[in-house]
């Protein structure tokens, strides 16, 4: 079967990781889609028509949320969530509408939809009752191998938080930086560290109490430099008011790093028992669990081995597994 696979997604993002591990185990199955214009863009929906149209593969392979319309050509997609819609002030309005008034219409007709906990795939179903819920089939997610608890740590002159991830509405940064106020009452020599760069959030806490040396901006960082900063942190801090996933939660866990993630959406189902869940509303209460992991040692070793045992649950290889059944049992489907 001749299966074109949308490579485009790939980036220093979640459906990016997704995108890459997925293309890197089953490579030998997939066509990889490579060039155009970014799957995310409003015109994309023509523009990937016009591609099938001249490659016509047997099935279409989107990591991502974009997809086809008016083909003959079957397809498939993995919908890690739906926060564009859920969460207010992650989407303009054209990204909306995409998702009510094209996606929502264009997943019934999708041979299948993966997502990656179980949390998304009833999200999807509550939000698109129309779709099977027979298609909708979770695959998980994974983590490089790189991210583990043996290498070197990053080093930074005093202990140290670390947040991985972008500035969007639903990762919660004000009441995260709000909460590290607080912690640092009690310990005032601790520090933050973030990938990214300086946003208008950031610089206006920054300035609003004098944080300029306490906060580490890493800019943009590879896995290998990524690992080292999760093994020398005290713990991770994934504090979202929604998440389909959270890789930062098993990635940190694979480092053997405590975790301290919201105890919403999909977070406590992928953190399991293995970390400290927080209201991530209630910013005392993120700032009483930092608190904790700098002061108890017996919590931090009991989290450390819950958490090595957590990510056991999540191979990019088993993601790919699911992947590779569903696709034979779709080659059936289709005669291919």
């Amino acid at each position: 079967m001749r299966i074109l696979y949308d490579l485009r997604w790939e980036g220093a993002h979640g459906i990016g990781r997704y995108s890459r591990e997925v293309y890197r185990c089953l490579q030998s199955q997939l066509v990889p889609l490579r060039n155009g214009p970014k799957p995310s863009s409003p015109i994309d929906t023509l523009w990937l028509c016009k591609v099938l149209k001249t490659i016509k593969p047997d099935l279409f392979y989107s990591p991502g949320y974009n997809l086809p319309i008016g083909q003959k050509t079957p397809f498939i997609c993995t919908l890690h969530d739906i926060m564009h819609i859920r969460v207010p002030g992650e989407a303009g309005w054209l990204k909306k509408f995409y998702f009510n008034f094209f996606l929502k219409k264009q997943l019934c007709y999708a041979q299948c939809i993966f997502t990656v906990s179980e949390f998304s795939r009833q999200d999807i179903l509550s939000w698109c009752p129309d779709v099977d819920p027979k298609k909708v089939i979770v695959t998980g997610n994974g983590y490089s191998d790189v991210f583990t608890q043996n290498g070197e740590k990053a080093w930074v002159e005093a202990p140290y938080f670390l947040y991985v991830g972008n500035r969007k509405a639903h990762k919660n940064i004000a009441r995260m930086l709000e909460a590290f106020r607080l912690a640092k009452l009690s310990h005032p020599d601790l520090k933050l560290v973030m990938t990214g760069f300086l946003d208008n959030t950031l610089k206006r806490f920054l300035e609003k109490y004098r944080f300029v040396e306490s906060v580490i901006l890493l800019g943009v960082v590879d896995d290998i430099e990524l690992a080292a900063y999760y093994r020398g942190a005290v713990g991770v801090l994934t504090p979202s008011l929604y998440e389909g996933f959270g890789l930062s939660v098993i990635e940190g866990q694979a480092c053997g790093t405590p975790v301290i993630a919201g105890n919403l959406t999909a977070l406590p189902e992928v953190a399991g028992n293995a970390a400290l869940l927080v209201n991530p509303y209630d910013v005392k209460a993120i700032a009483t669990a930092m608190h904790r992991i700098l002061t108890e040692p017996e919590l931090v070793s009991r989290l450390r081995v819950l958490g090595l045992e957590n990510v056991k649950r999540y191979t990019w290889q088993s993601v790919a597994d699911k992947i590779a059944k569903v696709l034979d049992e779709v080659a059936g489907e289709i005669g291919v």
